[in-house]
Formats: C-alpha cells, structure tokens, sequence
C-alpha cells in the first residue's frame, strides 16, 4: 500500500482489491482518495 498526502488529501494505491470480479485482467491497482474537510457549524447566540 502506497499512500501520498497532499494538504488535507490522501491518495492511496493498494493491490488489495475490493469489488473487483475474479476473472478481472491482472495485474491491477486498486485507487483510493480520501479528503479531510473541516466542517464549521454557525451557532445562534441564545
């Protein structure tokens, strides 16, 4: 598994394969992303 960070991205590479059918040509990579955004929620005064 190869991962590569870039701000608040993340680009994983993995031959560890989820839904992908057994007679699926090989070899193959598997591509993930993830991105961490921060979420500000406005609060109303009381």
């Amino acid at each position: 598994m190869n991962i590569i960070g870039i701000g608040n991205v993340k680009f994983i590479f993995t031959d560890e394969l989820d839904l992908v059918p057994e007679n699926f040509p090989k070899p193959v990579l598997q591509l993930e992303f993830e991105v961490m955004l921060p979420w500000l929620l406005e609060e109303k005064p009381l």
